[in-house]
């Protein structure tokens, strides 16, 4: 780039001389998702995750719930696909994504038919043997899942103060004004645990003391440690 070239001048000319940034260019400014991207739609309850080879659809109705599988499901070979064809299908599964009555069912089903008609979207014959793949995920435990718009849930009542997130929790004795004894968690492994037994016990907890609060933790198996603070 010379000194009186601008950035923007040098940029596309760059682009005009090479097809693969050209492409590469257009489908970053035009909004489709890029690698090592992810977007959330919280109103369908879905994921998307963009590798460099593939695209991930993750099925979040049980993320951040114990005892919960998260599944989903990954197209992949992107890397060697026909760029057309990738921004346009990135596109539709976005779209999809959105829409408020599409399910997980129906976004694996919108995949597997772009795929049969790769490269071209209209389904006409395909110029190239090569097809991308479409997989089954491994599921995940809810617990280890970043669920949608996940926030801090708070507990105050005159026994006890809780807060938690995913990475990090409290547990507060109120009632005990002179030692304020606190549980804090052991380990990273235990927060989501905590997170997702105070997210779906949340009613019963509130009318738990501090005491009852730690033997239920233990119970639940979550491990933590208990000091006063005062």
């Amino acid at each position: 780039m010379t000194r009186n070239m601008s950035l923007q001048s040098f940029i596309v000319r760059l682009a005009s001389k090479n097809p693969l940034f050209r492409q590469k260019l257009i489908t970053a400014l035009s909004g489709a998702i890029r690698v090592g991207e992810t977007r959330d739609y919280p109103k369908t309850q879905i994921r998307l995750n963009r590798k460099l080879d593939s695209l991930r659809v993750i099925n979040m109705v049980n993320a951040g719930k114990k005892g919960k599988k998260v599944s989903g499901f990954a197209i992949m070979g992107l890397n060697s696909a026909d760029d057309k064809w990738v921004d346009e299908f990135l596109r539709a599964m976005e779209y999809y994504a959105k829409e408020t009555s599409t399910t997980f069912v129906k976004l694996f089903d919108t995949a597997s038919l772009w795929i049969t008609r790769y490269p071209d979207p209209t389904g006409q014959s395909p110029t190239s043997s090569w097809q991308p793949g479409l997989t089954k995920l491994q599921d995940q435990r809810g617990v280890d899942v970043l669920p949608l718009g996940s926030e801090t849930i708070r507990i105050l009542t005159k026994e006890i103060e809780i807060k938690a997130n995913l990475q990090e929790f409290m547990v507060s004795n109120r009632k005990d004004s002179s030692n304020r004894d606190m549980c804090v968690a052991r380990g990273k492994d235990s927060v989501p645990l905590f997170f997702a037994w105070v997210r779906e016990n949340k009613a019963s907890i509130e009318r738990m003391t501090f005491n009852q609060v730690v033997r239920s933790m233990d119970a639940e198996g979550i491990d933590f440690e208990q000091y006063c603070a005062s």
